[in-house]
């Protein structure tokens, strides 16, 4: 194959091609466009860019993620075959985290709040498919549990942790 020499050592520098003639200088691609920390893009030929999407050396920012008007919108973290969130395209879709083989989805908040803004739909905590669904605290450790156990006639079971009771109170 064909050789080229970057030749950082001598006043004149370049690139030397196979052919012996050297490249000292490169052309410029024009003004970049927008503000400091956007990013560049080819738009129509020009530089584009866009305060949707920055860049501070650190941190990729954006506050408005899209995909096309026919397919799912996917972010991966880190790669393909690591967890993902799927928020699926139409209306009335779902919003799907799935994490990498065994890994939890934690939501880290003081309160988690099921139902829809206007507070008038019934919430629904259910399983996707034949598997009971437990309630506990401290991740199951010291901690009480209420099993609703699935399938027909299944039992809800509050079981208390040590010595704890289960109490029940009415007006």
């Amino acid at each position: 194959g064909d050789t080229f020499v970057f030749d950082v050592s001598s006043a004149s520098g370049g690139i030397t091609f196979p052919d012996s003639t050297t490249q000292t200088t490169a052309a410029s691609g024009g003004t970049p466009a927008g503000s400091d920390t956007e990013i560049q893009f080819n738009n129509a030929g020009a530089f584009g860019a866009s305060s949707d999407l920055t860049w501070d050396g650190t941190y990729l920012m954006s506050d408005k993620i899209s995909s096309t008007a026919s397919t799912d919108l996917n972010l991966y973290g880190g790669s393909a075959t690591s967890g993902k969130i799927t928020l699926l395209n139409g209306f009335g879709n779902h919003i799907t985290i799935t994490p990498s083989g065994t890994g939890d989805i934690k939501l880290q908040a003081d309160q988690i709040i099921v139902g829809d803004d206007a507070g008038v739909a019934d919430a629904i905590i259910t399983t996707d498919g034949a598997g009971d669904l437990t309630l506990s605290t401290n991740k199951g450790t010291n901690s009480g549990t209420i099993v609703i156990t699935d399938g027909v006639d299944g039992d809800i079971s509050i079981t208390p942790d040590g010595a704890g009771a289960v109490e029940v109170s009415g007006a």
